[in-house]
């Protein structure tokens, strides 16, 4: 599993989000989960 890291106040927006736009928020950490997997080319929004 690849790490992530958040750089600056990234994760302090990201947290934000959660409380402002849960859609928007879920959909992100399914992105992330995704890049963390396997081929991060591959998932969803890749061609």
């Amino acid at each position: 599993m690849r790490a992530i890291s958040f750089e600056g106040q990234t994760w302090e927006r990201y947290e934000e989000l959660k409380t402002r736009d849960k859609r928007l928020s879920q959909t992100l950490s399914q992105i992330l989960k995704e890049m963390q997997r396997g081929n991060p080319a591959q998932g969803r929004g890749k061609l």
